[in-house]
């Protein structure tokens, strides 16, 4: 149930966040599960919307220890039936030793979740008492592990307010162990954000300007077409924050545009904006590889990995060789230690095509045998220090 909406962004600086209005993005009318912050330890983490950090953190510590906040208020003329609240989480996961949080609605605890015991990014639901349930969408597994999404709180018809929030408290275990349940103190509702990058991207002969729409959508997986100008961008809006990039024609003074979403003759979203021009910038990217000895592997494997960083160059300078002098790939190396023990130690034919590698420009060599502290080395260790670069050349 898709109706017209219209969103009206001015980009005068690099960014300009607007909220959508109506049920266009948000077609079950979900409600936001959080709206006002009441205690609770605060904190400050990564979630599945980037840009949003601020968050209330529970453990399995003590129960007194627990978070608590507000939604947003019932509609008083909602008539939706059960009313449904979501809000963005993250919880620990733990495949063995499992914790729990009891989730008390207006002082009242009615439904219990756990610790997951799995990564994997499958919907759980917790039932509760009375009707009441919790559903977890995970949609993001996080480099520790643990899992990141969206809540969705059931309260079934009768046991709300209409004009009224509710008051959420998630009570841990006293049980000193530090699996976490996090809320983050962020509204979930259909909002777009807008940002011109200032960057000019080549395809081909022609170039484009790219503006980054982020949009918040909390319906059903929906193929869409996003117009920026003459434009169209196909992409698919899934549940939660979605970041498309999409074109536009190179400006040279400010100038307006539209963007509109759209599913199929239906619009879900446009925007009247303007354009600035990027400023100019001539940026040049060095390859190189960080030598570290010993610091991630030790000294052999370390020579083997920047042995086989040094001939994948080779590999790609050669596929290059006929682009323009300044798409072509080069190599620096960091330091001559690793490209001094190649040459040391492999084929003639491997010696012979690195040697030729390094005279046509493809690797550089560095002048320092190793990333010693040089402010520490007095002349002579300095001069010694460079004569495996001396001794190539």
């Amino acid at each position: 149930m898709i109706q017209k909406v219209i969103i009206a962004v001015i980009c005068l600086s690099m960014s300009a966040i607007i909220s959508a209005q109506g049920n266009e993005g948000n077609p079950y009318n979900y409600l936001s599960g959080y709206e006002n912050y009441v205690r609770g330890e605060k904190f400050n983490y990564h979630s599945a919307h980037p840009g949003v950090s601020a968050s209330m953190l529970v453990r399995s510590i003590q129960k007194e220890l627990y978070i608590e906040w507000t939604t947003e208020k019932v509609p008083g003329d909602y008539s939706e039936g059960d009313a449904t609240f979501v809000f963005l989480a993250a919880i620990n996961v733990r495949e063995n030793d499992r914790h729990s949080w009891d989730i008390l609605i207006n002082d009242k605890k009615k439904v219990t979740i756990s610790t997951p015991g799995s990564r994997e990014l499958k919907d759980i639901t917790w039932k509760g008492d009375d009707g009441y349930d919790i559903r977890f969408m995970p949609v993001m597994e996080d480099r520790y592990g643990d899992l990141h999404g969206y809540f969705f709180l059931i309260i079934p018809e009768g046991e709300y307010t209409r004009g009224e929030p509710l008051n959420i408290k998630a009570v841990g275990e006293t049980s000193g162990n530090r699996a976490f349940f996090i809320v983050y103190r962020h509204k979930i509702k259909p909002s777009i954000k807008v940002v011109p990058e200032q960057a000019i991207r080549k395809e081909g002969q022609d170039r484009y300007q790219l503006v980054s729409v982020n949009y918040t959508y909390l319906g059903d997986p929906v193929d869409v077409i996003i117009s920026a100008g003459d434009i169209e961008t196909k992409t698919r809006l899934t549940f939660g924050y979605n970041n498309i990039r999409v074109r536009l024609p190179v400006v040279k003074k400010e100038s307006p545009f539209m963007v509109s979403i759209k599913k199929g003759q239906k619009i879900l979203a446009d925007n009247n904006f303007i354009l600035k021009p990027v400023a100019y910038r001539e940026i040049h990217l060095l390859h190189h590889s960080h030598v570290d000895i010993g610091y991630t592997h030790v000294q052999d494997e370390v020579k083997i990995i920047q042995w086989q960083h040094l001939e994948n160059a080779i590999k790609i300078a050669g596929r290059t060789k006929d682009y323009p002098e300044a798409a072509r790939f080069r190599w620096n190396s960091e330091v001559i230690w690793a490209l001094d023990s190649y040459l040391k130690e492999n084929s003639p034919e491997k010696v012979d095509r690195m040697i030729d590698a390094i005279r046509n420009g493809w690797i550089e060599p560095g002048a320092m045998y190793a990333n010693e502290l040089s402010e520490l080395c007095n002349t002579e260790e300095l001069i010694q220090l460079t004569a495996s670069a001396r001794n190539l050349a």
